[in-house]
């Protein structure tokens, strides 16, 4: 909705990758893009048609019927909010077992596919690769940089890279920041990413006088970039597998803030190399976000361990 896609069409393009797309919308054509999608496997000869969410799961099912080709869906998570999006699952729960290959994101995406009656054999571990870039700037270099971005020195910059999507939780990160700039003045909270779920989080921003304090920075092309010039990320999703987006904060050795969720236990480990709070408290998100504030040794600690 909103050609919010257009971003990642446009990083697309910028390396040098060819998209094709199925048209889709709110009314959610099924029958036509599962037409339109079985036109273009012929005409393309494509042999495997890989899909990644419910709608896009139904569309393989129907294709499967239309045309010759091998399936496989990738699930990422189960437990996501809202009545929606949990008929979805349902649905999804049975429309899956027409698949040829089943994969999940992480382990714990695997126990809920199997919960859920996929046979064990059935689904198979696959955790998406990611090429790990660290950018590393000079003292003076990153000073500019951040204020480049409207940062004042002595700023305490936080960071959550996400979609605006229910699971993300922006709600609850709003309102723990509202907390920590209450105890924390000069802290400072950029929200990258793109989403239907924009204006709510705006309206609730606007709401709690946190305008002056929080940043809706868009699509961000080059993540390394802007790692490198942030001091905290914080992830409060109710639910995820592995998100790319921590792999992204592990990688520039950030310290991290985030919820003990779905497969982020798998790659963060409590007071090792995060602090890992429960999902849906901003008071625990902001208590655990101001006490890494008030000890920068733990901070180093645990970006170096999480790198």
């Amino acid at each position: 909705p909103g050609e919010t896609e257009r971003p990642f069409l446009e990083a697309a393009a910028r390396v040098g990758l060819s998209v094709s797309r199925i048209p889709w919308s709110r009314r959610k054509p099924i029958l036509r893009a599962s037409r339109l999608m079985a036109e273009h496997i012929r005409h393309r000869g494509i042999d495997i048609l890989h899909c990644h969410n419910p709608y896009a799961n139904l569309v393989g099912a129907v294709v499967r019927r239309r045309v010759s080709v091998k399936t496989l869906t990738t699930l990422y998570l189960w437990g996501e909010s809202g009545f929606r999006r949990r008929v979805l699952e349902w649905i999804d729960q049975y429309v899956i077992r027409s698949f040829d290959q089943v994969t999940a994101h992480c382990e714990d995406t695997v126990r809920g596919t199997i919960q859920r009656g996929l046979p064990p054999e059935r689904v198979r571990l696959l955790i998406s690769g990611f090429a790990g870039r660290v950018v590393h700037l000079t003292p003076e270099e990153r000073e500019r940089q951040r204020v480049a971005m409207g940062c004042k020195p002595g700023e305490i910059v936080l960071i959550n890279l996400s979609r605006f999507w229910p699971e993300k939780a922006h709600d609850v990160l709003v309102r723990g920041f509202h907390r920590i700039a209450q105890e924390c003045p000069q802290a400072r909270l950029w929200l990258a990413g793109v989403g239907p779920g924009e204006g709510e989080v705006r309206a609730l921003v606007a709401a709690l006088g946190l305008e002056p304090s929080v940043r809706f920075i868009g699509f961000q092309p080059d993540l390394p970039e802007l790692l490198a010039l942030v001091d905290i990320q914080v992830h409060p999703s109710h639910a995820e597998g592995v998100p790319l987006a921590v792999c992204e904060g592990m990688a520039a050795g950030l310290p991290i803030v985030a919820t003990r969720v779905g497969g982020i236990p798998e790659v963060l480990r409590h007071d090792h190399s995060a602090v890992l709070v429960e999902p849906g408290n901003p008071e625990a998100l902001a208590r655990a976000v101001l006490g890494l504030i008030a000890d920068p040794a733990r901070q180093k600690s645990l970006g170096a361990a999480a790198q």
